[in-house]
């Protein structure tokens, strides 16, 4: 058997007594029942020391596990832990990273933004508990008042994307209305946000395209996605000039604002600033 089977064998093995230890042991059997019978159908569990309805047959566990589990830990330090202002949540998907900055940063306005009807509808429900997130069904862009097509590349709901492929299994699933980066920070931040967390599957390109925003924010956690849009990775750097940027994982990097930097909240983890 090979060391890639038994990894997997384990880390089922491992989500599985997650799952049982939390919401029991038949939760747990029911749960794999419905995920090998492809079962969409939402189900409220407990995740992470949180209640979250999520699709059996989906990333959503996952996701939720990561996000709740420590994905965002190097921004826990960024500021105090009781600072008020605006954490833009863009690419909000089911809800979960917008918890995740709520529960770092109970008296912040956390505005959660994602376009799909689908997450959308869970979002709603998983950020019931907490009355400092706002919801927003859009998909972000340069400029507000615009119409944009959501399709599914055929990576599920995910991957939902507004960015054009040449993908055939491409396929348009609805249209949705575009809000501007910076409305949303003039609007919710007082033009100015503490944390920008981005992941928008190749959108981000045309964010950077038009970086006078950045101006407005301190720390900004992205997912670029140089496999949708080439040369993205390359609009990141050039738009981040100015600021102390870095890579952090296979895909997510991180951006502080020079105004950050001069208090000394560089985010734990990134590496020295050089001078």
């Amino acid at each position: 058997m090979s060391h890639s089977l038994l990894g997997r064998i384990d880390s089922k093995l491992a989500a599985f007594a997650g799952i049982a230890r939390d919401n029991g042991t038949m939760a747990a059997a029911r749960l794999t029942a419905l995920k090998a019978a492809r079962s969409k159908a939402p189900r409220k569990m407990r995740l992470a020391g949180e209640e979250f309805w999520v699709r059996p047959a989906s990333p959503d566990i996952g996701v939720v596990r990561s996000c709740l589990g420590g994905e965002f830990d190097c921004l826990r330090h960024a500021y105090p832990a009781d600072v008020t202002g605006l954490i833009l949540d863009a690419g909000g998907y089911i809800g979960a990273a917008a918890v995740a900055f709520a529960r770092m940063y109970p008296k912040a306005t956390i505005v959660t933004v994602e376009p799909s009807a689908e997450n959308f509808a869970l979002l709603e429900r998983n950020i019931a508990p907490y009355p400092n997130i706002r919801a927003i069904r859009a998909a972000i862009a340069p400029e507000s008042g615009g119409q944009i097509e959501l399709r599914d590349r055929g990576t599920g709901a995910w991957g939902f994307s507004v960015v054009r492929t040449d993908a055939r299994d491409s396929r348009v699933l609805e249209t949705v209305p575009t809000v501007g980066i910076e409305d949303l920070i003039d609007a919710h931040g007082a033009g100015r946000a503490l944390i920008a967390k981005i992941d928008i599957e190749g959108a981000e390109a045309d964010l950077f395209r038009t970086p006078a925003w950045l101006n407005r924010v301190g720390v900004m956690m992205i997912e670029l996605h140089e496999r949708i849009v080439p040369g993205c990775e390359g609009l990141f750097w050039h738009a981040n000039a100015g600021r102390f940027a870095f890579k952090s994982g296979s895909e997510k990097y991180v951006s502080v604002g020079p105004a950050l930097l001069t208090m000394g909240d560089v985010p734990s983890g990134a590496p020295a600033p050089q001078d």
